[in-house]
């Protein structure tokens, strides 16, 4: 197993590195919370224009073709720079589209995501259950046009500008219930949508459906009596890693500001960082870091190659995220005051990290499913 990047994937580095390099963080620093979305919006279609937001799809269903471990690169860039999380929602749904939808269906919406026509979010989560599809409650019943959707969803992403949302939901039928997911316009009658206040102010919320129609080509697949569980597990598996991947890049970033300003910052007539102290601080930040970015990488590439990866996968989440708070808190102690402080623009790296590690089910739930596999080879 050679996790080296080629010339090829520095080459996507270097392009993502560039790209979301143009996002203007004084966005989420200084704007008003109202401001934010419509101009992380526009950015959103530049970045559109890349063709960075289908790496991993299907060319021939609208995708810029690649594997995930060129998405991973995406993603691990995307939290250098902590840009918009209209671009984590959107190809989380895209996904969850591609691995669920028919044909037709992967080429009606994952053109139109791929180059920002329209936005997505995933709407999973439900109050009390988390993401927890065994546990959910939202139902679709059939209707003489289609279906109809009826339940609560909660932590929805991009819920603000969001055109279509994925949305996980229970279908009535001889046995059990199975779960199937349904793609349903943002403007659906019966839909509405609750901002709730998160850390970092994200545009996070509340989805409704009474009683939302949805036509039968709303539901992805072509069976409903077939259950989606196993498919979509695998669709958020995918999603996980690439979260982890974020959280890393996110430690990377702070890891390198942190280097920076030791170098640059003096006390008693010398940089801190000549001080044993810090220097053992960025270290650990460091060594955390650099094992985090390797446990990730190793998850996309077993995804990539269709081998087993719970384990991988929960594995690099717990990894990354306590990289991510080594990193985060490290750094805001190096930094001292300045750390706190709003010019340092420090804290966007930390909130965003928080926010992640909290949408990703948690450390212990993770830490179960690493041990589950763990119990399940012995």
């Amino acid at each position: 197993m050679d996790l080296s990047y080629s010339s090829d994937e520095r080459d996507l580095i270097d392009l993502a590195r560039q790209v979301f390099a143009t996002f203007d963080q004084d966005i989420l620093a200084e704007s008003p919370p109202r401001e934010v979305v419509p101009r992380a919006d526009r950015f959103m279609g530049e970045v559109a224009g890349t063709g960075l937001l289908g790496i991993g799809l299907d060319e021939e269903v609208g995708g810029s073709g690649g594997t995930l471990v060129d998405l991973g690169i995406v993603f691990r860039e995307a939290g250098r720079a902590v840009v918009p999380t209209a671009i984590r929602s959107t190809i989380g749904a895209a996904l969850h589209i591609d691995q669920l939808g028919t044909t037709p269906q992967r080429e009606e919406w994952l053109g139109r995501l791929t180059t920002g026509e329209v936005t997505a979010a995933l709407a999973i989560a439900e109050p009390g259950v988390d993401r927890r599809i065994d546990l959910i409650t939202t139902t679709a019943s059939a209707s003489a046009d289609g279906w109809v959707l009826g339940g609560t969803k909660t932590l929805v992403e991009n819920i603000s500008t969001a055109g279509v949302f994925v949305v996980a939901a229970l279908v009535a039928g001889e046995g059990a219930p199975t779960v199937k997911y349904f793609v349903v316009p943002a403007e659906a009658p019966g839909l509405s949508i609750e901002t709730t206040t998160v850390i970092g102010e994200e545009d996070h919320g509340r989805l409704t459906l009474a009683d939302v129609p949805v036509p039968a080509s709303g539901l992805l697949g072509e069976d409903p009596r077939r259950d989606s569980r196993a498919a979509a597990a695998r669709a958020m598996l995918v999603f996980d890693a690439l979260r982890a991947q974020e959280m890393v890049g996110i430690a990377e970033q702070i890891v390198e500001r942190t280097a920076e300003y030791v170098t640059t910052r003096h006390q008693f007539g010398r940089p801190i960082g000549t001080f044993q102290a810090v220097q053992h601080r960025v270290a650990d930040m460091l060594i955390a870091t650099r094992a985090a970015g390797h446990l990730a990488n190793r998850a996309v590439w077993t995804l990539s190659e269709g081998l087993d990866a719970e384990r991988d996968v929960a594995a690099s989440v717990v990894l990354a995220a306590k990289a991510a708070e080594i990193a985060t808190l490290s750094a805001h102690q190096v930094h001292a005051g300045m750390g706190y402080a709003k010019e340092s623009k420090l804290y966007l790296w930390s909130q965003r990290a928080k926010s992640l590690v909290l949408q990703t089910s948690g450390r212990r739930h993770q830490l179960q499913r690493v041990a589950e596999s763990l119990f399940d080879a012995a």
